[in-house]
Parts: structure tokens; sequence; C-alpha cells
């Protein structure tokens, strides 16, 4: 399956962080782009583990350390680019470290010490409606669906999965790493979001599609 190895290694680590190693080759190396995807934002998950809501000088701290180690692995991948019998694997490589930064921007913004990307864009505020209640999320337009997400999945409190609709459109998981922008998801926007168990996910996003 698509996932057994990006499972296996996040199952495999350890307080030594034994494993992550291994969820980095699979993040840059995968040569399936969904689960290259995926593996980043398992790699991002990891790295970061509850410091989310933790004190935001720790949350640039991880970053800081996010970026140096993704610097590394660029400079690394850059050297390779130019002979031609890596050229492939190295600029793979490369690719899904510019992948790996502009997701870091998107989910953190501007606030973190070594991202600093231009000015801000200016706020919004989404319509989020689910079982009959309602509630306002600010966001910014350049960040991504998949923190966009979290927030809602924070503030109803559950740990089943959602199903996230605009338009009546089913807004897919492997929109994960758009801007909200891309989507469409602007001030004001509705979205209406379903809780489903995990089994149902696949059959719900069928009948929507």
């Amino acid at each position: 399956r698509l996932n057994k190895k990006i499972n296996e290694s996040i199952h495999n680590l350890d307080e030594k962080g034994n494993g992550m190693e291994m969820l980095w080759s699979i993040a840059l190396e995968a040569s399936e782009q969904a689960v290259g995807d995926q593996a980043l934002i398992f790699l991002i998950d990891v790295h970061f583990d509850k410091s989310f809501q933790q004190e935001t000088e720790i949350v640039h701290q991880r970053c800081d350390q996010m970026i140096e180690k993704c610097m590394e692995e660029m400079c690394g991948a850059a050297k390779g680019i130019d002979e031609k019998s890596q050229h492939t694997f190295s600029l793979l490589r490369f690719n899904r470290c510019l992948q790996l930064l502009q997701l870091l921007i998107n989910r953190f913004g501007v606030g973190a010490s070594r991202i600093q990307h231009g000015a801000q864009r200016p706020s919004i505020e989404i319509h989020v409606l689910v079982d009959g209640s309602q509630f306002f999320i600010t966001a910014n337009p350049d960040d991504s669906f998949l923190s966009l997400r979290e927030k809602i999945i924070s503030r109803i409190k559950v740990d089943r999965s959602i199903l996230i609709f605009h338009q009546n459109i089913l807004i897919r998981e492997d929109s994960d790493l758009a801007k909200l922008s891309d989507l469409g998801i602007e001030d004001r926007t509705i979205l209406h979001v379903q809780q489903v168990d995990h089994s149902n996910i696949i059959e719900h996003a069928m009948n929507h599609s």
C-alpha cells in the first residue's frame, strides 16, 4: 500500500528520533508524487509533534531546525544535478526540498525567524457549518488547506475524519498542500463540514466526485 513504508517509519520512531532519516528518505525520494506529498506532511507532523499548541518560540525553533536540515539536503542534491548519472535523482530531491519549504511557509506564515517572505496578505474569515452549528475561522489566503483542516478539527474537537465541502464540492485531501486562495476560498467563504467514520470516507468521496 502507498502508506505502508510511511506508517512503518512513524511506528519505528523512538525518543532518539530513530526512523526520522527513513521518513526523510521517503519524503525526498519517493517516485510517486502522492507518496512524497503525504510523507512531507507526516514529516512535519512528526517533527513538530504537539508543539503546535505550545509556545510560539518552540515552534520557531523547530521550524529553524527543519529548515536547516532541508537546506543541507538541498545543497547535497544540488551537487548531483550536474552529474548525468545522478541528475534525475538529485533533481527530485532538490524539488522536494523546495516543496517542503513552501509547505512550511504555508503552514507557519511569515512568523518564523528564518522564513521571511514579504508582507502577509490580509486575513480572511471563513464561515464553517457543521452538525447544525456554525463558527468563523480566521486564516490567511496563503495558508495551506491542511492548516485550515487542522484548525477546524481543533475547533470541533473530534478524532474522527472530516469531509469539507465548498459550494457543494468535496475538497479532496490531495489538495492539502494547496493555498486557500488557489482553491477559491476567500473572505466570508462558507464551508460545510461532515464528520464521518474512516470506513465511509471513500464512499463519501466517490458519491461527491
